[in-house]
């Protein structure tokens, strides 16, 4: 059974100058930044380089590493210049 939507993330689009594929442009994607728990937007390149496709990732205080905040806004960016 699938979740009920509980929000929407709208975001300006760009097209990527080295794959073409259309990109969101985001400040951030932390969806939660709880101290006990915090969610993370993925973000996959389609096989056809045509756009992304999201995903949820959930991160609690066992699995948190040093740096995944900046990892996390940096994790788009070496494969796309936009």
């Amino acid at each position: 059974m699938a979740k009920p939507t509980v929000a929407y993330l709208w975001a300006r689009t760009v097209t990527c100058k080295n794959c073409r594929a259309t990109v969101p442009l985001l400040k951030t994607r932390w969806l939660c930044k709880k101290a006990n728990k915090r969610v993370l937007l993925t973000m996959e390149l389609k096989k056809d380089k045509t756009g992304v496709v999201f995903g949820v990732e959930e991160m609690f205080p066992e699995s948190w590493q040093y740096g995944a905040e900046a990892g996390a806004r940096q994790a788009h960016r070496p494969r796309h210049n936009v």
